[in-house]
């Protein structure tokens, strides 16, 4: 079992974290997974550049229609406040302009502590209780990067420490 314990940076008392979740839909037949080759990339880029108050889950995923997908990018956690010096802003300034059109979800919570947060989140099953195919699913910081890969049919994907490359994506037939 690993324990991470989290403090606020800078003696912060209110708003101290602050957690993101966009998601954007797509068809692969229309687009020929341009958006997700798009979004995986410029959120590996983004995830592998970011500073270390940053944590998040890169999700490529089947919609419920034949050949529908989504993209998500889950749990963006900042520890800090805009005020403090970071990137806080780099989330929105990297993705506001990627596919904005298909854009169909985007929340920002905040929280004055970590308890909070671990208040609101849904709990993490033990077991498969409805399971979910992932195309790709990454949780990425500055000092950690795992990928796993659920695959449809190919994703090709490189990784060298927090340096990202993705070559291809090839949608599903």
């Amino acid at each position: 079992m690993t324990i991470k314990v989290h403090s606020p940076r800078n003696s912060c008392i209110k708003d101290c974290y602050s957690q993101r979740t966009w998601i954007w839909a797509n068809r692969f037949d229309i687009d020929d997974a341009e958006m997700a080759t798009n979004l995986l990339h410029s959120y590996m880029s983004w995830a592998g550049q970011t500073s270390k108050y940053w944590s998040s889950y890169g999700i490529l995923t089947p919609g419920g229609n034949e050949g529908e997908y989504y993209f998500m990018i889950a749990e963006a956690l900042y520890v800090g406040t805009s005020e403090e010096e970071g990137d806080y802003s780099s989330f929105e300034n990297t993705f506001k302009e990627i596919f904005p059109k298909n854009r169909i979800f985007e929340d920002t919570k905040m929280f004055d502590t970590f308890h909070q947060k671990t208040l609101n989140q849904d709990p993490e099953p033990i077991g498969t209780v409805s399971p979910m195919v992932n195309l790709l699913s990454v949780f990425i910081n500055q000092t950690m990067s795992t990928v796993r890969i659920n695959c449809f049919k190919e994703i090709y994907i490189i990784i060298q420490h927090t340096d990202v490359i993705i070559y291809s994506i090839k949608k599903p037939s």
